[in-house]
């Protein structure tokens, strides 16, 4: 049901977004430039038709093969300079990385904490987590078909959302093709875990503000949170008039020279409440709704971050690496990497 609702809003808003006719404020761009690959029926199919983004999972009919995709997807990346962010209309596969066992990661995660080992750096766990989740996000970073291909098959997100697509065709008949599940490409932006936010919009006015990435500490976003809420709703009142529903979810990043609008979400206990709850009859629940306005960031250092916000395989992982060091003497990383299989079995 989740994910009807957010496939359906999604293609109302994104047609309204793209046609609106001012995607500027101020002179300065304030979303990031996107590419679609719209799903389409085959008509080669005897069978109720299928999407065409289900190649990630089901064999198309009449021996079709992801060539015409593939090529489609390579056009794209070019329009969006070789680096992108994929995502479907619904949900990124950002599961992949967080959950999975993505070695791009393991070797990246790898590189990273031998540097702090090398130039003898003692981390936190707020530190590791966050340096966690940077090397998470830069790994969703693709340059080709094939990452595509592999990052959307590694996804159960995805994998859930093609599956609804398809299931909501069962039976279907009509001639005009039904909203579905779109394959969207965005320009590849490097944007910081500290400088993104979400916004919540309930019947047009900006009721709560949020630190997204809310399990890590950042001293910056704590000094600079006056600042922050500033430029965002300084933005907020530019590109209100563009967006045509009076409630949503909106996400900023917020850059050293702009701010930007990365993506907008309905407004739905379905889509993630950093630092708020959903809940009803909570407190935070009626601030999302009727306000006053509220912003809120992650003040102090969680306790225990690695075993409350990583995955088991990347909690044993991170562990591992401390567990060297404090074998070694030192509370830096390691040189050398454990494998948390290895750690597992010892």
């Amino acid at each position: 049901r989740c994910s009807r609702t957010k496939r359906r809003w999604w293609a109302s808003t994104r047609t309204r977004w793209r046609c609106s006719g001012a995607r500027r404020a101020g002179g300065t761009p304030t979303y990031v430039p996107s590419q679609f690959a719209p799903s389409s029926f085959h008509s080669a199919s005897p069978r109720p038709a299928r999407w065409e983004c289900s190649v990630f999972f089901v064999k198309l009919p009449g021996g079709q093969d992801t060539g015409n995709l593939a090529k489609r997807l390579a056009m794209a990346l070019e329009g969006l300079w070789g680096r992108a962010f994929v995502k479907l209309g619904t949900r990124c596969p950002k599961d992949a990385l967080y959950e999975g066992r993505d070695e791009r990661l393991l070797a990246r995660l790898g590189d990273e904490l031998r540097c702090l080992h090398r130039g003898g750096v003692s981390a936190t766990d707020n530190e590791l987590v966050s340096l966690f989740f940077r090397c998470a996000n830069d790994a969703m970073c693709v340059s080709t078909a094939e990452e595509v291909f592999v990052l959307m098959r590694s996804s159960f997100r995805v994998s859930q959302d093609v599956k609804a697509a398809l299931g909501s065709l069962a039976g279907y008949t009509g001639d005009r093709q039904p909203s579905g599940v779109d394959l969207i490409l965005r320009q590849w932006v490097d944007i910081p875990l500290e400088s993104k936010f979400r916004g919540f919009v309930c019947k047009g006015n900006l009721t709560a503000l949020a630190q997204y990435y809310h399990f890590c500490y950042f001293a910056s976003v704590v000094r600079d949170k006056a600042s922050i809420q500033k430029r965002i709703t300084d933005l907020f009142q530019q590109v209100k008039p563009l967006l045509h529903h009076e409630s949503y979810v909106i996400d900023f990043a917020v850059l050293a020279d702009r701010v930007l609008v990365v993506e907008i979400k309905p407004f739905h206990y379905s889509t993630g409440a950093p630092l708020f709850s959903w809940k009803k009859g909570s407190a935070d629940r009626q601030i999302l709704l009727h306000g006053p306005f509220t912003f809120r960031v992650t003040e102090t250092a969680n306790p225990d971050p690695m075993e409350r916000h990583l995955a088991k395989f990347w909690a044993i992982f991170m562990r591992a690496y401390r567990g060297e060091a404090q074998k070694r003497g030192k509370t830096s990383p390691p040189l050398r990497a454990v494998h948390p299989n290895d750690a597992a079995r010892q």
